[in-house]
């Protein structure tokens, strides 16, 4: 039976969001913890099972105090849509709410907040076969489609063939939004830009010697290059290294690029969106969410 959203209009709904490294899942977890919530992820990368260091997930520690949803959802090599994230996005609100729970979604994924909080219709169910068959086109001819149908570069990363595939699939969105339901509060945490750049290149730094040229030397062990999980930020840069046509340092770079080029498209999309209170103040953030909360 398919989720209804619906069934959670009444209800608060904390929504955080930021761009990539900007602390907006250490601050979930914060209010999660001072208000008996649980999170649900709306983030791209850490769908994919076994994509652990390279996605930043919280730690099993941070996950064994405050249930996670919409992690370890699908195998690198699987597509996933924001038709498919609404649907379990849904689903997991439904569960939260029935445990008494306060949900809070936390993410820098742009379409799959949206298609939540506005109540997007998709239109259609997923093309399995249309989807294979976007799989194996170049990128080159997917950066054409989408071109055609209307896309621009700031609206997506052009280089990014998951990307290009899912926004192809997602033609049949009603773009139109529907109005903000009044149960739910958007945040945004905003930092400096040159913090940001910082906090970017300390995450990486973290990553490599968590050990993330092993699990992605593993996953292409196991699925190739070939498949959308690996064509993710904190992996795709890692190819020319393992082919030796570039050193470690090429790969750090091409990882701080790749990571800031993506967090300059996060501020693009959520610019649009005059209901989003920005905040710098971490603590403001929780205070704005306790407020919130009173009338509950």
């Amino acid at each position: 039976m398919a989720a209804d959203v619906n069934k959670t209009k009444e209800r608060p709904l904390v929504v955080i969001i930021g761009q990539t490294a900007s602390g907006k899942s250490d601050l979930a977890i914060r209010i999660a913890r001072k208000h008996n919530g649980e999170i649900i992820c709306a983030d791209s990368r850490t769908i994919y099972k076994g994509m652990d260091i390279g996605t930043a997930k919280p730690s099993f520690s941070d996950r064994r105090s405050v249930k996670h949803h919409l992690l370890d959802v699908i195998e690198p090599d699987k597509a996933f849509s924001a038709s498919d994230f609404k649907t379990q996005a849904i689903e997991a609100l439904n569960d939260i709410y029935s445990k008494g729970k306060l949900p809070i979604v936390a993410g820098g994924t742009g379409l799959y907040i949206n298609s939540l909080v506005y109540d997007f219709d998709f239109g259609r169910a997923p093309d399995v076969k249309y989807r294979d068959e976007l799989q194996k086109m170049s990128l080159e001819l997917l950066q054409k489609k989408v071109r055609d149908f209307g896309f621009t570069g700031e609206q997506i990363d052009l280089k990014n063939k998951r990307r290009l595939i899912r926004a192809l699939e997602n033609k049949g969105i009603v773009r139109t939004k529907k109005n903000l339901s009044k149960n739910t509060l958007l945040l945004g945490i905003r930092v400096d830009e040159e913090e940001l750049k910082i906090r970017i290149k300390t995450r990486n730094e973290k990553m490599i010697k968590e050990g993330l040229e092993k699990e992605v030397r593993n996953l292409v062990n196991e699925y190739g290059w070939n498949v959308p999980g690996l064509n993710a930020i904190a992996y795709k840069e890692w190819k020319k290294y393992f082919s030796n046509e570039q050193n470690i340092d090429e790969v750090k770079e091409n990882m701080f690029k790749d990571n800031w080029q993506y967090a300059r498209r996060q501020k693009i999309w959520f610019k649009r969106d005059p209901n989003i209170h920005w905040l710098t103040s971490v603590e403001s953030l929780i205070r704005q969410v306790d407020q919130f909360l009173i009338q509950y």
